[in-house]
């Protein structure tokens, strides 16, 4: 799959002839760019943007209770939009799940900067799928997720059940370390007796 980088649209892209419901989107991807998954933004005048940061590392604190803070991290503390220049074409891309429509929509852009300013934006691909399924997968998922959570917070699950599972995690894990080990072993023995 690989890395990406994130593209907000404010440009009015054109629309395919038949949208299907499809009113259009402003989030894509592409991987024309440096697919470091940085951000860019292209304005309504159709210049380009490149989403820049200024920081500071903050060392790990041993006494911290979060994780981030216990290993260290880095914290932003501004960011801005800075113009860039570039010539060159571009693809980008969305995947859009709708609730509200009968069709889920994949669609592809064009579009040529010379620059820094959107030359042409052609729509490349389009295409409509109906979700009818998708949408009752989603709702039986849902049910059963709802169903685990109602059930994980009775006093059946909580005092015989999870104390069972953690029982049986626990050996099989012992088990399967063991093995590992015992593997490692054996394979040690049979490199030194090999000739």
């Amino acid at each position: 799959m690989g890395m990406f980088d994130d593209i907000v649209c404010r440009y009015n892209l054109p629309l395919p002839e038949d949208p299907k419901g499809y009113t259009g989107s402003v989030n894509f991807q592409t991987k024309d760019l440096e697919c470091a998954l940085k951000h860019y933004e292209i304005k309504e005048d159709g210049s380009v943007h490149i989403q820049q940061s200024e920081g500071e590392y903050v060392p790990p604190d041993k006494d911290a209770k979060g994780l981030l803070s216990r290993i260290g991290y880095y914290k932003v503390n501004k960011t801005w939009l800075e113009p860039l220049n570039i010539t060159d074409t571009i693809t980008i891309h969305n995947y859009i799940t709708s609730n509200e429509t009968d069709y889920d929509y994949w669609i592809a852009y064009e579009i040529v900067f010379i620059d820094g300013q959107i030359k042409s934006a052609k729509l490349t691909e389009f295409e409509a799928t109906a979700n009818e399924s998708r949408k009752k997968s989603d709702e039986e998922h849902s049910l059963s997720w709802d169903k685990w959570y109602a059930f994980s917070q009775t006093k059946r699950y909580r005092y015989l059940y999870k104390p069972y599972n953690t029982v049986i995690k626990t050996i099989f894990r012992g088990i399967s370390k063991c093995l590992i080990s015992l593997r490692t072993l054996l394979n040690k023995i049979e490199r030194k007796l090999v000739i």
